[in-house]
């Protein structure tokens, strides 16, 4: 995977997270018993957004990665996006303006988007580890 796929994936994924975030608070505002829940993810999208920035930039035509290094990026940015799709589709099938929509959040809202919520931290985790590599390298 060449440097430039994974910056063009960046910002894909970047403009999707700010999409979602939105998406995230209006659901807040007229449902708030969801608000715990989605607050993680508003957070963790903001967090994503500035890795994304900073890894985006760090992603060049001269940086030392490893084809590895590249694939498993790319594949961390393609399940960020899966996930952004899925909650989406969540968001949209829980209409709380609904009082279906809100029991069905209860029943089932809640358990999925958790599922969605540990695939998200644990590709946040790997940009994390992709920014210490590149720091260490740097240094």
């Amino acid at each position: 995977m060449d440097p430039f796929s994974i910056t063009v994936g960046c910002l894909a994924l970047t403009t999707a997270a700010s999409k979602v975030s939105s998406s995230i608070l209006s659901f807040i505002k007229s449902y708030r018993a969801a608000r715990s829940e989605l607050f993680v993810f508003k957070k963790q999208f903001d967090e994503l957004s500035m890795i994304l920035g900073v890894l985006k930039d760090d992603e060049g035509p001269n940086t030392p990665t490893s084809h590895l290094a590249s694939e498993k990026t790319q594949e961390q940015i393609n399940i960020c996006m899966d996930v952004i799709d899925v909650l989406n589709n969540k968001l949209d099938g829980h209409q709380a303006s609904t009082c279906v929509g809100r029991a069905r959040w209860v029943v089932t809202g809640k358990s999925q988007v958790e599922e969605l919520n540990q695939k998200l931290a644990a590709a946040i985790d790997h940009f994390k580890l992709c920014l210490g590599a590149y720091e260490w390298q740097v240094t």
